[in-house]
C-alpha cells in the first residue's frame, strides 16, 4: 500500500507542483498590476479642465 502511495506521489506531484507555481505566479503578477495602477494614480500628477495653469 505505501509503495503505491509513493507511486501516485511521485506523478503526481510535479502536476501539482506546476499547478501551485502557476498559481502563485498569476497572484503575484495581479498584485504588482494593482500596485502598479494604485501607484499610478496616487502619484502621477492629475491633468486639470479649464486650462488653470496656463490662464
Amino acid at each position: 500500500m505505501q509503495a503505491i502511495q509513493e507511486f501516485f506521489s511521485r506523478i503526481f506531484s510535479s502536476v501539482f507542483n506546476r499547478a501551485i507555481y502557476s498559481a502563485q505566479s498569476t497572484a503575484e503578477n495581479k498584485i504588482r498590476e494593482t500596485m502598479e495602477q494604485q501607484y499610478d494614480r496616487t502619484f502621477t500628477p492629475k491633468e486639470k479642465g479649464g486650462g488653470d495653469r496656463n490662464g
